[in-house]
C-alpha cells in the first residue's frame, strides 16, 4: 500500500490531509490527490479459511494516528497489532505502534504504543515472535528490508546491515530451529531462507505468481496454523487500476511453506493483509480498507470472484448468474473448456453454485457440450440454455440448440433444435429474456443477408417461446437502427430493449408498447456497446456494458473495451456510471458479454476478460459484486457549482514547457485526465479519481518531451472531450 516495488512514494501526509477534510470542502476547492479515509477492517473464518465474514473496523483510540500496514500476532493469548502512522511521514521519522486486542471482538483495542522509530522512509513492518522469545521486526525501506529485534515485544531496537535487497514488503515465517523463510514481492512473491534471521539466502522459484488479470501481488503474510497447513494472506492488484483502493486479499495454503496454492477468489476488497490464528481455530485478517472521504457513488465494489480456471472448469466465457431457491445458491452458469475426470477436453456449457456472498459450495456440474456461442438464464425453477448449432441431419440448416434444465437436480428435461432464416436471421451473440410470461430468443437481422456493417446499424429477430418451449411465433425490430448483444425488459406493459445503435455508436433504448407497436427511442449512453445485461428493480434500470470511448487510441478498439455498471431512474435518465474494468490498451486485456443480477442489496456484474492478441482457450470468467449505497445526491452541490462539463482550452498554448489544464464538473464523477501524442499513446496521467462538483485546474509539465502537437482528454462518466496542445521547445 505504501512504498514497495510498485512504484514510487507520493506524498502521504498531504493524501491524508486530504482525506479528513469535510466533503463540502472537496466540493469547493480544487484538489490533485485522491481522497480516501483509510481504517483497518477485519474478516474473519471459523472453518480454516474456507469462508470469510467481514466483523468491522479496528478502534485503536487514538483520533490523531491513521493505522495503516498492519502485521498482526497472537501474543500470550491476546492479538496483537502493529502498524504504522501514516500521518508522520512527513517528519522524516518512521514510527510503529504497538497496540493490543481489549476483548474477543478483535476490534476494540488499548492506545497505541511506540515500538519502534527510525528516521528514514520506512514501512510495512512484520513481526515474528521466536521460540527462544525474542521478536524481529521486518520492515521495507525504499532500497533494502531491515530489522530491529526485541527482548518483550515492546520496544525495538534496528539491527545493523541489511536483510536483502531482493525484494520488497516482507512476510517471514518462523521455522523450526528459529530459522526463518523471508517472503518478499517483486515479479510475484518469492522468499529467502535464513538460520539466524539475519542473512538470507534466495530460494529458488517463486511462491506466488501474478495472475493475468492482475498487475502485481504484494504484502505477504504466512502463519502455520494448528491443522499443520501453511496459509498465506497476501494482495493482488488488478491490471488497470492506478491506486490501491481497488486491491483483493487473497488467501493461499501450502503443506510445506514453499509451494503454495493460491486459492479461487479474493476473500476482501482491501490492502496490507495480516493474518493471525485464535487458540479456538478462528483466523483472522486485519487489512487496509479504502473507503471515499465522500459519497461517491450508488455502487460499492465488495467481491471480485473468478469463475474459472479450476481443476474441471479450464476456461469461462458467456457467465451468467441466477438464483436457486431450493438451495438459497447463485448458479453461474458459463461455457468454456471442461476437462473431464479421467477423460478428454471438451468445449460446453457448465454450472458452479455460491452463496450470496460468493463463496463457493459443492454443486457443479456440466450441463452440455456443445461448441459455440450461448447464453443462458433461471426462469423460477427452470434453466434455459441456448447454442448456436447446425442440425445434424441437416449440415444446412443454422438455429439454436435450446435446451431445458430442472435447476435442483440441473437434469436436462427438453431440448430441441430451432433453425432461423440464415444468414438473415443470425444465430451468434443472442439475447435470452423473459418478458411478458414468455421468453425472447434473440439476434441480430440483416434483410440482405450476411453481417451487418460495423459502423451501422441493422436490426434483431425475436423469437418467442412458452415455458415449455412451444414456439409462439416472432418479431423483426427494425424501427430504430441497432445491432446484436441486446437485453430486453418488460415493465409498466412497455417493452424496453436496449442495444447500441452500431458497433461504433451509442446505447439507446427503443421504447414498444404490449403489441410491439415502437413508441420512441432515446440515447443512454456515448460511444458504447453490448448492454447484453440489464434489470429493473421497481426504482431503477441498471445496464451492464461495454465502454468503447477510447476507440481514437490506436490497437485499442475493438479489442479491448471496459465493462461499465450504470444506473437509470425510471424516466430513464442517467443516475451514476463506474467502470467494473479499467484495462488500457498496454494490459493486453479486453472484455466482453457483461450480464448484471441483482439479489437483495447486491448486483453481480459477471463478464469475460480475454488476453490480446485475442487467445480463447485463456478466456477466463468473473463476477464482480456491488452493493447499493445511498445516491449520490447525498454529496453537498454549491448553489455556485457549474451546471455542465466542460474541458477548457489549455493556457498558454502553444507553451513551453509548462501549461494549465482547467475543467468542471457538475456533478460526482470518477474524473481521469490524460495526455496522449499523436500516435494514441500515453504520455501523462494529470487526474484518476473521483471528484466532486466544481472547476479544478491542474498543471502540465512537458520537459524532456519532443516539441509537437499533443491531446488532452477528459473522461467523466460518459461525458468525453479532447483538447490539442502545442509544445514547441
Amino acid at each position: 500500500m505504501l512504498q514497495n516495488v510498485e512504484g514510487p512514494r507520493i506524498c502521504q501526509t498531504f493524501l491524508h490531509i486530504i482525506a479528513v477534510l469535510l466533503s463540502a470542502m472537496l466540493c469547493a476547492t480544487p484538489q490533485s490527490a485522491a481522497a480516501y479515509a483509510e481504517r483497518m477492517g477485519m474478516i474473519q473464518s471459523t472453518d480454516h479459511g474456507a469462508t470469510w465474514a467481514f466483523k468491522g473496523y479496528a478502534n485503536f483510540h487514538a483520533p490523531l494516528l491513521n493505522p495503516v500496514d498492519p502485521t498482526a500476532l497472537v501474543d500470550n493469548g491476546l492479538s496483537v497489532v502493529y502498524f504504522f502512522d501514516l500521518l508522520s511521514l512527513d517528519t522524516d521519522t518512521a514510527i510503529v505502534y504497538r497496540s493490543v486486542a481489549t476483548d474477543a471482538s478483535g476490534l476494540d483495542f488499548t492506545p497505541p504504543t511506540v515500538a519502534f522509530r527510525l528516521a528514514g522512509d520506512l514501512t510495512d513492518p512484520c513481526v515474528v515472535r521466536f521460540a527462544a522469545g525474542k521478536y524481529r521486526m521486518y520492515v521495507h525501506s525504499p532500497v533494502a528490508i531491515l530489522s530491529a529485534t526485541s527482548n518483550d515485544g515492546f520496544v525495538f531496537t534496528i539491527d545493523q546491515g541489511e536483510r536483502t535487497r531482493d525484494g520488497g514488503v516482507p512476510g517471514a515465517l518462523v521455522l523450526p530451529g528459529d530459522s526463518v523463510r523471508l517472503f518478499v514481492c517483486g515479479k510475484g512473491i518469492t522468499s529467502l531462507k535464513s538460520g539466524n534471521g539475519l542473512d538470507f539466502a534466495p530460494e529458488p522459484g517463486t511462491r506466488i505468481q501474478i495472475p493475468f488479470t492482475g498487475q502485481l501481488v504484494a504484502d505477504p503474510h504466512p502463519i502455520k496454523c494448528q491443522d499443520g497447513k501453511y496459509r498465506m494472506a497476501y494482495k493482488v492488484r488488478p491490471k488497470g487500476t492506478t491506486g490501491p483502493e481497488l486491491d483483493e486479499v487473497h488467501l493461499a495454503e501450502s503443506d510445506d511453506g514453499v509451494d503454495w496454492n493460491p486459492g479461487p477468489a479474493s476473500i476482501a476488497i482491501g490492502s496490507v493483509p495480516s493474518m493471525i490464528e485464535l487458540p479456538d481455530g478462528r483466523l483472522r485478517i486485519y487489512y487496509v480498507d479504502f473507503t471515499p472521504a465522500f459519497p461517491t457513488s450508488l455502487f460499492r465494489l465488495t467481491n471480485r470472484t473468478p469463475v474459472t480456471p479450476d481443476s474441471v472448469f479450464l476456461t469461462g466465457s458467456f457467465v451468467r448468474v441466477g438464483y436457486v431457491g431450493s438451495r438459497d445458491h447463485l448458479a453461474v452458469t458459463f461455457s468454456g473448456l471442461h476437462k473431464l475426470p479421467g477423460g478428454p477436453i471438451i468445449n460446453g456449457r457448465g454450472v458452479k453454485e455460491y452463496t450470496p456472498e460468493m463463496l463457493t459450495t459443492s454443486v457443479t456440474g456440466i450441463l452440455t457440450n456443445d461448441d459455440g456461442d450461448s447464453n443462458g438464464r433461471i426462469v423460477g425453477d427452470s434453466y434455459y440454455d441456448a447454442v448456436m448449432a447446425k442440425q445434424q441431419q441437416q449440415p444446412d440448416s443454422v438455429g439454436w440448440r435450446i435446451s431445458k434444465f430442472d435447476v435442483t437436480s440441473w437434469t436436462k428435461v427438453k431440448q430441441l433444435f430451432f433453425p432461423v432464416d440464415f444468414p438473415r436471421e443470425d444465430v451468434g451473440d443472442m439475447m435470452l429474456a423473459s418478458v411478458n410470461s414468455q421468453l425472447d430468443f434473440s439476434a441480430g437481422y440483416t434483410s440482405y443477408g450476411g453481417p451487418a456493417p460495423p459502423d451501422t446499424g441493422a436490426a434483431t429477430h425475436h423469437q418467442f417461446f412458452t415455458t415449455d418451449l412451444q414456439f409462439q411465433g416472432k418479431k423483426i425490430l427494425n424501427d430504430f437502427p441497432h445491432i446484436v448483444g441486446s437485453s430486453l425488459l418488460f415493465v409498466d406493459n412497455i417493452y424496453c430493449l436496449v442495444s447500441a445503435s452500431a458497433y461504433t455508436g451509442n446505447v439507446v433504448v427503443m421504447k414498444y408498447d404490449q403489441n410491439w407497436r415502437f413508441l420512441e427511442a432515446k440515447k443512454l449512453i456515448d460511444r458504447a456497446h453490448w448492454p447484453t445485461g440489464m434489470l429493473y428493480d421497481g426504482k431503477r434500470y441498471y445496464i451492464a456494458y461495454l465502454d468503447t470511448r477510447l476507440f481514437s487510441v490506436p490497437t485499442f478498439f475493438p479489442y479491448c473495451p471496459n465493462v461499465h455498471l450504470a444506473a437509470f431512474d425510471s424516466g430513464w435518465n442517467l443516475v451514476d456510471d463506474i467502470a467494473v474494468t479499467n484495462f488500457s490498451w498496454e494490459d493486453s486485456l479486453f472484455t466482453g458479454r457483461p450480464s448484471v443480477f441483482q439479489w437483495g442489496n447486491r448486483l453481480y456484474v459477471s463478464y469475460d476478460v480475454v488476453p490480446w492478441p485475442e487467445d480463447l482457450s485463456k478466456i477466463e470468467g468473473f463476477v464482480s459484486v456491488y452493493e447499493l449505497t445511498p445516491a449520490v445526491s447525498a454529496v453537498p452541490v454549491r448553489e455556485d457549482a457549474p451546471t455542465t462539463f466542460q474541458l477548457d482550452q489549455n493556457y498558454p498554448n502553444p507553451f513551453n514547457p509548462l501549461t494549465v489544464v482547467r475543467y468542471q464538473l457538475p456533478v460526482v464523477r470518477w474524473v481521469k485526465l490524460v495526455v496522449y501524442d499523436l500516435l494514441g499513446r500515453e504520455v501523462a496521467v494529470l487526474v484518476n479519481e473521483r471528484k466532486g462538483p466544481g472547476s479544478y485546474e491542474v498543471e502540465f509539465g512537458a520537459a524532456g518531451l519532443a516539441s509537437g502537437a499533443y491531446l488532452c482528454r477528459l473522461s467523466a462518466g460518459t461525458f468525453v472531450q479532447t483538447r490539442k496542445m502545442l509544445l514547441i521547445q
